[in-house]
């Protein structure tokens, strides 16, 4: 490895954007391109597009687009550091300001939790751990393939049969202590090799992946009264069910979410996550096709987590226990899911206390309560009308406050009104006394979520502008693009009105200095836009990169597509949305006109657009 002052280049030229990208999905060759379904988005015909020449990529179904970074920082979820820091890792680079020991360390931590991955899958294949996989397959209903994708195993009943193991592969005491996989004895003698135990012992292994699939953590379960019978163990009655690894330089329990590593292309493509408590219905819930299932585990739900989530999906649905404890982890969550602008909906148990059990009862019933997760308000205000009897004054009460704060978060009056209206009708209640109820638990315990909600709405209502047609645009840069490749086509086209006008109104200066640059190559001499690297601006030069490739992967990719045909067509499409656009502000101007009683300006604006639904006609 080497350091270096320009990290960006470096990593830039020594990894390829199409050995990246055909790790994640199956490329196929398009005359100077590569060629595939698009990974951001859903499609059966391929729009996305790979240049090595250019060394970046474009789809033109979803709009994503650019260079290494930028792939790895969808494709990942990662912030710009983080997709830096792993395409460094990737390239061998060592980045100037990261300290090469820590960097070190945390390979090590890597390293040490892979192996430990390893040796649990292994003693799977012991007594102990064949009764394991029983109770996995029997009990819990998995099969050998899903054991295998989410690598469970077991960890031995054995003080430091992990320990020694990894002494044996050349790891410190001491690593094995900072990766969380065992533990300082207390008031332990001098020999430090002696003085430690594996932290998990007798247990049912689960591990922990970060997004790229790297194991950072561990889950351990206990086994079950029925295999510690049997193999003569003792199981102490205080001991935890769960266990889990503690926070270490590789693992931050708040930022990780499990199962996230299997799931995040399939959020990412189908726009919704479905957010459960446990690793079991993770596993689960990926095993009966659900592979958007991801878990908050061994924590509650966090705000980094969400902003994982968020890079993938605003959409939640929420599949928890709810019992008393499990209602009120929801409504947790939901409020912070909610101030962090997730639209959520809330999956009916059907009576089971987890999905896990659920798919296992009755996959039918768990594929149907999915179909059919309810908005918020539909899930509390059913769910409150079956719990509660409302004859009852302080049912009635219990009703109203389990559904008045819902219903004050909504930022929509007409909402409000409805839901206010349809528990005014079954409560007996008046609607204003429920608004006033409301008001004052509003005014008792407004949530600072429910604040943000509400303000990120009306600012959101405030800033609301109309939204501009870009179809014009998007013509006039695919016709620069095409004029970049093809640029002898240019002097056929100085004197196309709707090109220039196209150009004077529509078109940025960017693009009008891509124009100018355009007109300085020399076809004739066999010239093209590269020879340009060098005498313009770097950014004119991008951008005009940008929009070649585009127009190469869209219009001559094909080789039996015609280059003049094609700037022709762009041509037809420019005048017939240029005209259509002119003739809409036309009209609207003739209406002013008429309320005004101008005349004068009427007769003239007429004129105008008859002339333009002229030119239209041509």
């Amino acid at each position: 490895m080497i350091v270096i002052d320009s990290p960006i280049e470096e990593i830039k030229q020594r990894l390829d954007v199409v050995d990246l990208v055909r790790n994640y999905v199956n490329l196929v060759k398009a005359g100077n391109n590569y060629k595939a379904c698009c990974p951001f988005h859903q499609e059966k015909t391929p729009s996305f597009f790979v240049s090595p020449d250019k060394q970046m990529f474009k789809c033109f179904g979803c709009g994503e687009g650019g260079d290494i970074f930028a792939f790895v920082q969808k494709i990942e979820g990662l912030e710009f550091r983080d997709a830096l820091r792993l395409l460094a890792d990737k390239a061998g680079v060592v980045l100037k300001k990261q300290d090469p020991k820590l960097q070190s360390e945390r390979a090590r931590l890597l390293e040490i939790s892979h192996l430990a991955t390893k040796f649990f899958e292994k003693q799977l294949s012991s007594k102990i751990g064949q009764a394991v996989t029983e109770y996995l397959l029997i009990d819990r209903g998995l099969k050998i393939e899903t054991i295998k994708q989410f690598r469970l195993g077991y960890a031995p009943d054995d003080w430091r049969a992990l320990s020694d193991f990894l002494m044996e592969q050349g790891y410190g005491v001491q690593e094995i202590v900072a990766a969380g996989l065992a533990i300082k004895k207390v008031g332990a003698a001098s020999q430090i090799n002696q003085n430690y135990y594996d932290r998990f012992r007798g247990r049912i292994m689960f591990p922990i992946a970060d997004s790229q699939g790297n194991i950072i953590a561990f889950t351990g379960r206990i086994l079950t009264d029925t295999i510690a019978e049997k193999f003569g163990l003792q199981i102490p009655k205080d001991m935890g069910k769960y266990i889990n690894s503690p926070e270490t330089l590789i693992y931050h329990k708040s930022r990780v979410l499990y199962g996230l590593d299997k799931a995040k292309n399939l959020i990412r493509q189908q726009r919704q996550a479905i957010l459960v408590e446990g690793n079991m219905d993770v596993i689960l819930c990926h095993q009966a096709g659900f592979n958007n299932a991801v878990a908050a585990s061994g924590t509650a739900l966090t705000i980094d987590q969400l902003n994982f989530l968020g890079r993938y999906t605003k959409n939640l649905v929420m599949a928890f226990d709810m019992d008393v404890a499990g209602q009120m982890a929801t409504g947790r969550s939901i409020e912070l899911a909610l101030a962090h602008g997730f639209e959520i909906k809330i999956v009916d148990m059907a009576g089971q206390k987890d999905p896990a059990d659920l798919i296992k009862i009755d996959l039918a019933v768990w594929q149907k309560s999915v179909a059919g997760a309810q908005k918020i308000l539909d899930f509390y205000y059913a769910k409150t009308f079956a719990d509660f009897k409302v004859t009852d004054v302080e049912q009635k009460k219990q009703a109203a406050a389990n559904l008045l704060p819902w219903i004050n978060r909504l930022n929509n009056s007409i909402e409000q009104a409805h839901w206010l209206q349809l528990v005014s009708q079954r409560l007996g209640i008046s609607e204003e006394t429920l608004r006033q109820e409301m008001r004052r638990i509003s005014g008792l315990s407004q949530s600072s979520s429910s604040r943000y909600v509400a303000s990120s709405s009306m600012q959101a209502n405030n800033n609301e502008q109309p939204q501009p047609n870009n179809h014009i645009v998007q013509l006039g840069n695919l016709l620069l693009g095409l004029l970049i490749l093809r640029p002898q086509y240019l002097s056929k086209l100085k004197d196309h009105r709707v090109f220039k006008e196209v150009l004077d109104h529509y078109l940025d200066n960017q693009a009008k200095e891509i124009l100018v640059a355009i007109k300085g190559i020399k076809s004739d001499e066999n010239e093209n836009y590269l020879s340009l690297k060098d005498k313009i601006e770097p950014d004119i030069f991008r951008a005009m990169e940008k929009l070649a490739f585009e127009a190469e992967c869209q219009y001559l990719s094909d080789e039996t597509v015609d280059c003049q045909t094609e700037i022709n067509f762009c041509l037809a499409s420019l005048k017939k949305q240029h005209y259509k656009m002119s003739l809409t502000n036309l009209a609207n101007q003739i209406k002013q006109a008429e309320i005004e009683r101008d005349v004068h300006l009427m007769k003239k604006l007429l004129k105008s657009f008859q002339e333009v639904s002229a030119n239209l006609a041509e």
